[in-house]
C-alpha cells in the first residue's frame, strides 16, 4: 500500500470518526427525550420506538467504530 492510499484511508477514519461522533449526539438527544417522557407514556409505542431509536444507534455507532480500529490497523 502506498502512501497516497494510506492517506485517503485516513481521511475515510476522521470522516467516519465525524459520523460517529454525530451519531451519539443524536443517540444522546434521544435518550433525554425518551428519559423526559411522562410516567404514562413508560410502556407505550413512542416509548418502545424510541428505545429502538436508541438501540441501533448504538449498534451503528459500533459498527462505525468498528470499522474505524480495522481501517487504523491499516495506516
Amino acid at each position: 500500500m502506498n502512501k497516497e492510499i494510506r492517506k485517503r484511508i485516513s481521511e475515510v477514519t476522521v470522516k467516519l470518526s465525524s459520523c460517529s461522533s454525530e451519531l451519539q449526539s443524536i443517540c444522546d438527544d434521544e435518550d433525554y427525550a425518551r428519559n423526559r417522557m411522562p410516567e404514562n407514556l413508560a410502556n407505550s409505542e413512542r416509548y418502545e420506538a424510541s428505545e429502538n431509536c436508541s438501540d441501533v444507534l448504538e449498534d451503528s455507532i459500533s459498527d462505525i467504530d468498528d470499522v474505524i480500529t480495522s481501517l487504523q490497523e491499516l495506516t
